[in-house]
């Protein structure tokens, strides 16, 4: 198949363009070597006008007992999330190997997409469960600010 000229003159101005901007881009978000983003940890502890977020509300709410007692909560999921994400993560390497063999098996790949899909429904039912036992050590109030950060997204999902 042959492009014409004028479309091969586009491809090629696109793909200059495409090179051109990448540095740009790379220059605007690093600061000392950071991209901009890396300067809060992703976290972001304020509204934009000075007020704490809302999961930074409930956490400086919590008492030194609750705050223990999630932090442990905190640590078991992670420990829990870890091991699944380790399974995931070899269940996506079969499959990249699957899909690149000279004749993949498409019972075999159906297999392991639905494993690998069943790991991630593990994990969130791991992270949702973990959610209602942080908010059953609130009291009332805490739990209006807890519940407020949630439907925002704050706390469970990066968001940009």
């Amino acid at each position: 198949m042959s492009l014409g000229k004028p479309a091969m003159m586009l491809a090629v101005l696109f793909a200059a363009s495409s090179f051109a901007v990448l540095p740009a881009r790379a220059d605007m978000e690093a600061k000392d070597g950071k991209a901009s983003h890396e300067y809060c940890g992703g976290k972001k502890h304020h509204d934009g006008y000075g007020r704490l977020s809302s999961k930074e509300q409930w956490k400086k709410s919590l008492t030194g007992g609750q705050a223990s007692e999630i932090s442990g909560l905190r640590l078991s999921l992670k420990k829990e999330l870890a091991a699944v994400k380790a399974k995931l993560g070899l269940k996506e390497a079969e499959i990249d190997g699957l899909l690149v063999s000279d004749a993949p098996d498409r019972a075999a790949l159906d297999k392991l997409v639905g494993e690998a899909a069943d790991l991630k429904k593990e994990m969130m039912k791991a992270k949702y469960a973990h959610m209602v036992k942080v908010r059953s050590l609130l009291a009332a109030e805490q739990k209006a600010m807890f519940d407020t950060a949630v439907l925002i997204g704050e706390g469970h999902r990066h968001r940009h």
